[in-house]
């Protein structure tokens, strides 16, 4: 089976949110019995944990789906996740790239717990990924534990707004500085989300970008995410609402660091990057 390694989110290597995707056999619904064990949960799982990335992406093509070119799945080392965004632009980089996809074609992921995702190629080499957008879910700060602030190493006073998507905390902070700056005690925070806990701030007055953003998630064995798109499903329509704009550039403060172009068109997000192939390689699979 081929298996990639691909930066997303950048357009140079060694930078971005790298994410493993692997091709695996095609799902027929109409052709005979394949003699073939079905490629399990667990396998996939142990894959993820041996590429040990933030997220490795499974796609399975869907020759006898009317409305799906393939069933896509994401692993951390440690769980299958609902949804990730990078995983799901390495995947379409992969297609598009190496696998003889047609470019003038989107591309119709099926997914288990967030529908169908497209993706299209654009003129610049970019990709264009169409996501559910997330409504904000304002919180007070008596609703976060105290240890949460203490173990982000901030004071509640640095705290503009929280919120939250179904998995995440996010913290608005008063400054750019103090979402790049921020030194958290990762294993510490393991206890206090389902998913992560995101910091983000607007961006100062000289820079390109509109807010800045970092994510962390050491539950799923990811102490800080590089990039991560689906956490802009719920950002996007945060900060599109607060600076009263509807297309919006974005980076993510992590130490490789990247760059999202955004568009809301609710109850859609469009996030554009663009992706980078690593390496390939040839998977001899086994339990």
């Amino acid at each position: 089976m081929p298996l990639f390694q691909v930066d997303a989110f950048s357009d140079k290597p060694f930078a971005g949110n790298p994410a493993g995707v692997c091709l695996l056999p095609a799902i027929r619904f109409t052709a005979p019995c394949d003699a073939r064990p079905p490629i399990s949960d667990t396998w996939m799982q142990h894959i993820a944990s041996e590429m040990n990335l933030a997220e490795t992406a499974f796609l399975q093509a869907l020759p006898d789906d009317p409305d799906h070119d393939y069933l896509l799945r994401w692993f951390t080392p440690a769980a299958e996740v609902e949804l990730c965004g990078h995983a799901t632009l390495a995947s379409a980089h992969i297609l598009y790239e190496h696998q003889h996809q047609t470019r003038n074609l989107p591309i119709r992921f099926k997914t288990i717990y967030s529908g169908t995702l497209t993706c299209s190629y654009t003129s610049n080499g970019a990709i264009t990924m169409d996501f559910p957008a997330d409504t904000p879910k304002f919180i007070s700060l008596d609703q976060i534990s105290p240890d949460v602030i203490k173990h982000l190493n901030i004071s509640a006073s640095d705290i503009t707004a929280a919120f939250a998507n179904p998995w995440d905390i996010i913290l608005e902070l008063k400054s750019e500085s103090l979402v790049c700056n921020l030194n958290p005690n990762f294993q510490a925070l393991i206890p206090f989300s389902e998913r992560g806990i995101a910091v983000t701030a607007q961006a100062s007055d000289n820079s390109p970008y509109d807010f800045v953003s970092r994510f962390f998630a050491p539950k799923l064995r990811i102490n800080e995410d590089p990039v991560t798109g689906s956490l802009h499903c719920v950002l996007t329509p945060y900060w599109a609402a607060k600076l009263n704009k509807t297309n919006l550039t974005a980076y993510q403060a992590s130490p490789r660091g990247g760059t999202l172009d955004l568009l809301l068109q609710s109850p859609r997000v469009s996030i554009l990057g663009h992706a980078c192939t690593i390496f390939k390689a040839t998977l001899h699979p086994h339990e």
